[in-house]
This record gives structure tokens, sequence and C-alpha cells, in this order.
């Protein structure tokens, strides 16, 4: 066996521009090999989240994150070969967890009547609609 010196491709599979409070996502992804020496379920994957630590590789081509903070992120994954050749240029996307405070007014008049709003402010205004806008 001659090992190959040329290493594979990572490739974002699925991902969503925006994630919705609160802040759950899955993002896919897959790779391969150029000239076909490592077969695709061969592959092992690293990813990391925010320039945070890579991921130990593994055979796991998706992951949920949950609850992820309010603003932008970056999401990297790099693919390996059986001949440990690793992707020097990890595929990457950027995504945005909106902000999102709902606010409760309680009114009353005539000391006898009241009634109470809830209204949605957010960044991008259309998370409010997946929040629940009242």
């Amino acid at each position: 066996y001659k090992p190959d010196k040329q290493p594979p491709h990572t490739k974002i599979a699925i991902y969503d521009q925006q994630v919705y409070q609160p802040g759950n996502t899955i993002i896919s992804w897959e790779g391969f090999d150029p000239w076909a020496k490592t077969p695709i379920e061969k592959l092992q994957f690293s990813y990391r989240m925010d320039d945070g630590n890579w991921s130990p590789f593994s055979y796991k081509t998706n992951n949920i994150f949950l609850s992820l903070p309010s603003g932008d992120h970056v999401f990297e994954v790099r693919c390996r070969d059986i001949d440990y050749n690793v992707d020097p240029e990890p595929a990457k996307v950027e995504f945005l967890s909106p902000t999102v405070i709902l606010y409760t007014y309680d009114y009353s008049y005539n000391n006898n009547h009241s009634f109470t709003d809830t209204h949605c402010n957010s960044w991008p205004q259309t998370a409010c609609s997946k929040a629940g806008d009242r």
C-alpha cells in the first residue's frame, strides 16, 4: 500500500442561515477523497463553533446545537482520510441566532378592568414570528 498525500475535501450539506429561539439548530456535512482512496464511509470529521477547540475526529456527519447564545456564529468542519491527511481549508458557514425579548405589560383602568399585552422585540424582526409573537 502506498499512502496518499492528497487531503480530502469537506462541504457543509445542511444548515440554516438564521437560527430561531431558543437557539437550536442542526448542521450536516460531508466529505470526499479526490482519488477515492478513502471510501466516503471511512472519512472522519472534526468541527468547532466560534473558534473554539476542534472536536475529536469521528465518523459523525451532523450535530445538533442547543441553546446557542444570541449573535453571529461561525461553524467550521474539516475532514481526514485513512492516511491522516486533513483538509487544510475547513468548510465554514456563518449564521445568526437572534435576540428575542418578550415584554409583558399589565394595564388597568377604572379600577375594575385590566388586560395584559405581550410584545416581541427581536433582531432580525422575523424571529418574533418563530418565537410566538403575541
